[in-house]
């Protein structure tokens, strides 16, 4: 092969390098920026939840605060309190007349130094702290489409599904269908912050039908550029 025909073949050799490089480059870039819409999306799907709420420390009629007494006097045969016991999450034990004390199973000391420091009811002999369980919350499955709409905006497509939290699989592996088709109508939808916020009814989670909570359904989100990542477009 003579000296051109060399020269000619690295030079196709040094394009095609370099064409690749491009291409890796861009595809590379292209992922990161998915990649950072997806961490976006889902830092705002991780909001929502569905909870169980519980009033832990010594809790009675006369705390005023569990509206459950008037039709079921025994705390703990009330559902929400008799489910949590069931499923390993709290104990109850009597303590007194018309009162009993509900205790963490699990009881990490940040946690209990935390709770402490909470605002307890403490009126009519009581002393209970509110506190959630987190059953499900909202997450992504895939990111189907990042559509650039102007230079600092895009609109993300994407599926998500409810994802069961350790103590919500704990509440699914303890009670019976009946059990969770009557829990179910006690969870509540809250949000990161611990407020309760209305969610529609089509999408709400549903402790007794898991086949329809774990389904993914479609979406759209608009986010908004932040440094080299995105936020969700508020």
């Amino acid at each position: 092969m003579g000296l051109t025909g060399r020269n000619r073949r690295r030079d196709w050799l040094m394009g095609l390098t370099l064409l690749l490089l491009c291409l890796c480059f861009t595809e590379c870039a292209g992922n990161k920026d998915k990649k950072a819409a997806l961490e976006a999306v889902n830092e705002s799907l991780d909001r929502d939840a569905f909870a169980l709420s519980l009033d832990l420390g010594r809790v009675g009629d006369p705390c005023g605060d569990i509206p459950a007494f008037a039709t079921t006097p025994d705390l703990a045969a009330q559902t929400r309190y008799y489910s949590a016991k069931k499923a390993g999450l709290i104990t109850i034990t009597p303590d007194g007349p018309d009162f009993w004390k509900v205790e963490l199973v699990h009881r990490d000391p940040q946690l209990l130094e935390r709770l402490a420091k909470n605002k307890h009811n403490q009126q009519n002999g009581c002393n209970s702290v509110p506190f959630l369980f987190v059953v499900a919350v909202r997450s992504v499955t895939e990111l189907v489409n990042l559509q650039k709409i102007t230079d600092e905006k895009s609109e993300a497509e994407f599926t998500w599904k409810w994802e069961l939290e350790p103590e919500g699989q704990k509440l699914v592996n303890a009670l019976s269908a009946a059990e969770r088709i009557e829990l179910s109508d006690k969870l509540q939808h809250v949000q990161f912050d611990g407020v309760y916020r209305p969610f529609p009814d089509d999408l709400a989670f549903n402790l007794a039908d898991l086949s329809r909570s774990s389904r993914p359904r479609s979406a759209k989100m608009m986010l908004k550029r932040s440094g080299n990542g995105w936020v969700v477009d508020e």
